[in-house]
């Protein structure tokens, strides 16, 4: 039987413009950003972004100069979802509220103008020497500088830039990742590699570039085995560096927690075993190390492991991780351990909520469809549709499995059921195939 995942679309919609005073949002916007205050110009432009949707991707560039590089990342990828190459009318909003007097305005057109240079604007050099004339030791402008350079293979030149950022805010990573990679094509390795922890060290937020340049200096290519599959993830070369890192970074947990998760996108499961069975997480990192953990069992079917992960989340009352455990094993074609971590955390869930009772019976049944065993998805979905009867998503797989059960007239019955209720153009289009397939 062919396995088939129905994934629920998100679809992100822009309101129509409404009664609301977009001229004054954006002048708090524009406020905050005169201010150095990127943090609150990152909200304050996804509000905006709401009537005025170019907002959106300068609340990305905000929240990337706020150093919240996840949020940068995924509200510049919704942006760019909706706006394609279409820039235009960025380009007019940014023309109209130039301000060259303030360093921080600058700063914000250089990174924009950096990362789309197919817009009509000045140069990023431009900006950010502008902004080097208001504010002569600005760490950002000292950055891209030294990015540019780098570019342009000027390597003395971009590690002058990149010390005086750093001098400037020891707390900024990007130039360390400049200055690292300089120090690396100079043959100086080792000491690129020290830059790096110290990085980690000294940095409450890391980009994932940080992480990527430690493994690519530190590790090697191995051959790894987990269960029958053998493939190449980077292995720390020398157990004693590693050993001296960890506990350098042993008070900055939330660096640690990145470097093992991106050694996870890596397939390099071994090395986040390793790293994450040497230390307790402190309060503040505790949700996200047992997920990590609970993820590498996983993906390397370690049952005990999965189960000690489950029984902490479950004692804490974190059913969301827990459950979001079975979910990843689903979608890593592993639905028998899926299974095994919904049915574990249904007997754990002492409150018994009924959303979440359904979720679980839900993807229960999807687990058991992955598994080809009919009987038992039918039992589920009936289960998740007592407590929610217009669940779109379970009605669609319920139909499924009555079509692989033969019973065409019952699966025609639920998924018209299903398409009247259906929430989302993806999962219409998951009823629309099993519809067709009655036909054949």
């Amino acid at each position: 039987m062919k396995k088939i995942l129905f994934t629920l679309l998100v679809l992100v919609q822009v309101p129509l413009y409404a009664q609301y005073d977009t001229l004054a949002a954006e002048g708090k916007f524009w406020a905050a950003v005169s201010q150095n205050d990127f943090k609150s110009a990152g909200e304050l432009g996804a509000s905006v972004a709401e009537y005025v949707p170019d907002y959106l991707y300068l609340a990305a560039v905000s929240n990337h100069l706020a150093y919240e590089y996840e949020m940068y990342y995924r509200m510049r990828e919704v942006y760019f979802q909706f706006r394609g190459k279409e820039l235009f009318e960025l380009e007019l909003l940014l023309q109209k509220k130039y301000d060259e007097t303030n360093p921080y305005v600058n700063n914000l057109y250089g990174v924009i103008q950096y990362n789309l240079k197919d817009l009509n604007l000045r140069s990023p050099e431009h900006y950010f020497n502008q902004t080097l004339k208001l504010d002569p030791s600005n760490s950002v402008a000292n950055n891209y500088l030294s990015l540019i350079e780098v570019n342009n293979r000027n390597y003395d030149k971009a590690i002058k830039l990149s010390q005086e950022s750093i001098k400037s805010d020891s707390t900024y990573p990007e130039p360390y990742n400049n200055l690292a990679y300089c120090l690396d094509q100079k043959g100086q390795q080792k000491e690129a590699l020290e830059l790096l922890v110290t990085c980690m060290r000294k940095c409450p937020k890391n980009t994932v570039s940080t992480y990527m340049n430690f493994i690519g200096l530190a590790c090697e290519s191995q051959v790894v085995q987990y269960g029958d599959v053998m493939y190449e993830a980077p292995g720390f070369k020398n157990a004693e560096f590693l050993k001296s890192t960890l506990e350098k970074l042993k008070n900055n947990q939330t660096s640690l927690l990145g470097l093992v998760e991106q050694l996870m996108n890596y397939n390099s499961y071994g090395e986040a075993i390793r790293i994450l069975d040497q230390f307790d997480p402190e309060p503040e990192a505790w949700y996200q190390y047992y997920y990590l953990k609970g993820v590498t069992g996983v993906m390397i079917e370690n049952g005990s492991m999965v189960e000690t992960v489950c029984d902490s989340l479950m004692n804490r009352g974190e059913f969301d991780y827990a459950f979001e455990l079975g979910n990843i094993a689903l979608q890593s074609e592993s639905p028998q351990m899926a299974v095994w971590i919904y049915e574990k955390v249904a007997k754990m869930d002492q409150e018994k909520d009924p959303e979440n009772q359904m979720k679980l019976h839900s993807n229960t049944g999807a687990a058991y469809l992955h598994l080809a065993q009919f009987d038992k998805a039918k039992i589920s979905f009936e289960k998740a549709l007592q407590v929610d009867p217009e669940d779109d998503i379970t009605l669609t797989n319920l139909g499924i499995t009555y079509v692989q059960m033969g019973k065409k007239g019952k699966a025609k019955k639920i998924l018209t059921k299903a398409k009247e209720v259906v929430k989302s153009e993806g999962q219409m289009e998951a009823i629309n195939t099993a519809l067709e397939s009655l036909n054949k």
